[in-house]
This record gives C-alpha cells, structure tokens and sequence, in this order.
C-alpha cells in the first residue's frame, strides 16, 4: 500500500509540475509577443519622424499612385494629410502635347475632402518636400488663387 500511496503522491507532483509548466511557457509567449509589438510599434511610429507636422510632404503608395499634401498626422496604422493634390497626365489642347497638370482634390473631387487619410501597410514612402522645388510653387501659386 505504500507504493501506491507514494506513486500518488508522485503523480500529484509531476501534474503541478506539468500545469507550472504550461504557465511558465505561456507567461514567456506572452512577454515575447509584448516585446515584438512594443517594438513595432517603436519602427513604425518613426514613419514620419523627421517630418514636422503642416510641412509639404509626398506619400508614394504601393500601387504607385503618389499624392502630396500637409503632413496632418502620422501613427503607426495612419498617415492623414491636409489639402491633398496629385498629378494627372492632360493633352494640351493649344499645342496636342502631352503633360502634367497638379489636381487639387478639394477642388477637383465632387466631395471636396480637407483630410486624406492612407492606411500605413499601403505606403511605400514618405518624403519632404523642399519648399522651393517646382511642385512647392506650384501648390503655393494654387493656394493663392481664388478657389
């Protein structure tokens, strides 16, 4: 009898071992994920560091299409920019040369968006624009016509 008294006791022990266990690894699964958001959300909030808010940026997105605008606000899921403009490929009807014209969506678009918000995953980059690049007159010489 007191083999299987003491075999008992033996199983009691190994399952308490077995449930610490299965706490422990499941407490350190659950640190190693914290640690891997904590520094993802670290990278990806440093998107735009560099960019002050209201600055003149570019956001090229994966399909291609790039939009420029004011830099509104950028997290780690979000880039939002202000006063959105891209440009559109126009045949000149003077000369029937192809070219650029720069399009602003509050004008352009039927419901005049102030806010572009992108999803993150979808952009490619974000750059700053110089203020005396041609695109930044050319949004500056927009702004100051009559809209």
């Amino acid at each position: 009898m007191r083999l299987g008294s003491g075999s008992q006791r033996g199983q009691a022990s190994l399952g308490s071992l077995g449930t610490l266990g299965a706490t422990l690894l499941a407490l350190l699964v659950l640190a190693q994920a914290v640690q891997a958001w904590s520094a993802w959300q670290r990278e990806s909030s440093t998107l735009v560091a560099s960019i002050p808010s209201g600055a003149l940026c570019s956001v090229q997105m994966l399909n291609g299409q790039v939009y420029y605008g004011e830099l509104a606000g950028a997290s780690a899921r979000q880039i939002t920019l202000r006063d959105v403009y891209y440009v559109q490929t126009a045949v000149d009807p003077a000369t029937n040369q192809p070219g650029n014209r720069l399009v602003n969506r509050r004008k352009a678009d039927w419901h005049a968006p102030t806010l572009t918000t992108f999803p993150a995953d979808k952009v490619l980059m974000v750059e700053l624009v110089d203020p005396e690049s041609r695109l930044a007159k050319l949004v500056a010489e927009d702004r100051g016509a009559k809209r």
